[in-house]
């Protein structure tokens, strides 16, 4: 099968989703599809580049095009430069606020049809709108609300054969919007140094680690002192390893573990084979997006397929609808002085979602709606 993504941008390491696809191409191309990247807003650039991107020496031919460029000038080069691959599937990688800076694609679906009238598209959602959280201001429900329409109007103008989204909370708010998109579990961008992991409840050391963003409002008070207090009854020694930016919350993250007396590692921007070791060297994955949208978690993803058990150590989160979201088996939600259950409890266990499975499905269900629709042939 030969497939065009469409992606925001392609800059490695400095965008997830072009990182996601980047990684999800090489392994379509290893499979044997034919695969080529437009990223058709990319902030990290000046001039448009045409070319190939590697990942784990797979080429993966590229359209890189600057967000500077006027949106009808791009649409162009896209136009040409995807016509001369022929794609049988385009597949729009959508993240609002990757087409736009204040996330309001207005005119994005319209350009896009205008420009492949007779393409058979698949729409990814990484993301939909802000203002879904039930205390979420006025500004943000407003602001959600019309990028809820521009969605709608996207997909009318579309009209995909085969939509797609990573967390169950984003299909229920599809489905509620009236449209069936199934559920494409998201796979780590951390390549395995390690087939296996035991359990390790009984060791002397406890290696925690939290790799990228540390989102406000955490319980980080009441949770390093429960940490602390583990590691006195359990007379474990705990080890907090922050890898990657992190953000201003990082400061008090690793305050509050030192006021305990807990070991901190600020070890800053690695690269991916020395976050694969540190990985392979921890007990315990922390997390600190919601438990509602930890699905859409690239780290998460990553230290599943590590088989880390994961903690969720997050602000309250509530969708603004009672959609009943379960959340995933294999991470635990944190809260005050539930700790003990899943420390005494936890143990390491094999995460079978991984790249070459997520490929496998998203091919079977291309060509699944291709049979449905066989007038598209």
């Amino acid at each position: 099968m030969k497939i065009g993504f469409i992606c925001g941008s392609l800059e490695e390491g400095k965008d997830g989703v072009g990182d996601y696809v980047r990684k999800f191409s090489s392994e379509l191309i290893r499979m044997g599809h034919q695969v080529v990247i437009a990223a058709i807003n990319d902030q990290h650039i000046t001039m448009p580049f045409t070319g190939v991107q590697q990942f784990t020496n797979v080429d993966i031919p590229v359209l890189r095009l600057p967000s500077v460029e006027h949106i009808d000038n791009k649409i162009a080069v896209l136009k040409t430069w995807m016509t001369a691959f022929g794609p049988d599937r385009l597949s729009l990688q959508f993240v609002p606020f990757s087409f736009d800076k204040r996330g309001l694609t207005f005119s994005l679906g319209k350009k896009l049809r205008s420009a492949f009238p007779a393409a058979n598209w698949h729409i990814m959602f990484h993301e939909l709108w802000v203002g879904m959280k039930s205390d979420s201001s006025f500004k943000l429900r407003a602001w959600g609300t019309l990028q809820k329409l521009l969605i709608q109007n996207m997909i009318s103008v579309l009209q995909p054969t085969k939509m797609h989204t990573q967390t169950h909370l984003y299909q229920a708010q599809l489905w509620d919007a009236g449209y069936t998109a199934s559920l494409l579990p998201l796979f780590g961008n951390i390549p395995l140094i390690k087939d296996s992991q035991t359990d390790i409840v009984d060791s002397k050391q406890i290696n925690l680690v939290h790799f990228g963003s540390i989102y406000p409002n955490a319980p980080i008070v009441q949770f390093a002192a429960d940490m602390a207090q583990y590691s006195k009854k359990a007379d474990v020694l705990v080890t907090l390893n922050i890898i990657g930016r992190s953000g201003p919350e990082k400061a008090d993250w690793m305050a509050q573990f030192k006021s305990h007396g807990l070991t901190v590692n600020d070890l800053g921007e690695r690269n991916v084979d020395e976050i694969a070791e540190l990985f392979s060297k921890a007990d315990l994955g922390i997390a600190t997006t919601a438990c509602a949208l930890i699905e859409k978690s690239g780290s998460v993803a990553a230290m599943r397929e590590f088989g880390l058990p994961v903690i969720c150590v997050a602000a309250p989160w509530r969708p603004d609808k009672k959609f009943r979201i379960k959340n995933m088996t294999d991470v635990f939600e944190y809260q005050e002085n539930n700790l003990d259950d899943f420390m005494y409890n936890r143990h390491h266990s094999p995460y079978i979602i991984n790249v070459s499975v997520v490929a496998n499905l998203f091919i079977n269900a291309l060509v699944d709606s291709h049979q449905l629709n066989p007038e598209l042939s």
